[in-house]
């Protein structure tokens, strides 16, 4: 049996934590429209409308899903450079 370090379990927090955020960030995200009360979507609207929330909620969500100590300054700036990458996106296609 393969014997599991401290690298690999951190490893595997870090993917599940990135697992657990995403599949949040798509439960969020289909969801808002029925919580707010928003007519029934087309599936070409809802991914054009849910696009950018959920880039940007991906990331943050795996920061609060992590453990404290797993939260190295990579993983940080990693979810920091998603973040403005679709934020350049959002303001460069919808201006």
């Amino acid at each position: 049996m393969a014997e599991i370090g401290p690298m690999k379990s951190r490893s595997a927090r870090q993917l599940r934590s990135l697992c657990l955020a995403v599949a949040a960030s798509i439960v969020v995200v289909l969801a808002a429209p029925v919580l707010v009360g928003i007519p029934r979507l087309t599936f070409h609207s809802l991914l054009a409308a849910s696009g950018v929330p959920f880039a940007f909620s991906v990331p943050v969500l795996w920061v609060l899903f992590s453990r404290p100590s797993d939260v190295t300054a990579r993983m940080a700036l990693t979810a920091i450079a998603i973040i403005v990458i679709v934020a350049g996106y959002a303001a460069l296609h919808y201006r």
